[in-house]
């Protein structure tokens, strides 16, 4: 046997039913909001949700490659050290908690950046801070991407350009089909 154990058709099976329950969950949650039109409905659940449903939405959002791939690898380098980041981003949560959510929930904002714009009393600060995080998500998404392509060309032998157009074409078409009729 070679030094590359590449996947047998049966692992590409089960890949390929994974990408398409994926699609199917897209499309399932697509047809069935079509009753629900309204922006206001679709990203902020008519803010009638309660605390649990978002801060669970809010953990799953950062759920990426990054966490299982990276984190592992950083504890392996550096140590348990690590760890203390999460008592920083506890006292991080609490002090947006205490502070900054009394202060903005009340404002009734979709965004950050309508924040920016009504605070500086400027359009242009709006569509700079947009500007700033569209391409701060452009990088992450590069990298979210990136990471699990390389993990499966070592895994498998699938090519990193291949995985790369088959996990932003499977994000894409998941995301279009969830924003249906909104």
């Amino acid at each position: 046997m070679d030094a590359h154990a590449y996947f047998h058709w049966l692992d590409y099976v089960v890949f390929l039913i994974i990408i398409l329950i994926s699609i199917s969950i897209g499309i399932f949650h697509g047809i069935r909001r079509r009753e629900n039109k309204s922006s206001l409905s679709f990203f902020l659940g008519n803010r009638e949700m309660q605390w649990v449903p978002v801060g669970l939405s809010i953990l799953v959002t950062f759920q990426s490659s990054i966490l299982y791939l990276g984190i592992p690898a950083e504890i392996y380098m550096n140590g348990t050290s690590y760890f203390l980041f999460h008592i920083g981003m506890a006292f991080a949560v609490l002090i947006c908690c205490t502070l900054f959510v009394p202060l903005l929930f009340p404002l009734k904002l979709t965004s950050v950046y309508e924040y920016l714009e009504r605070r500086y009393h400027s359009r242009a600060s709006r569509i700079v801070g947009s500007m700033i995080g569209m391409m701060n998500m452009l990088l992450y998404a590069g990298v979210v991407i990136f990471a699990p392509a390389t993990a499966m060309e070592a895994a498998s032998g699938f090519p990193v350009w291949a995985s790369i157009i088959l996990i932003g074409f499977v994000a894409t078409c998941y995301t279009a089909l969830v924003s249906i009729e909104v």
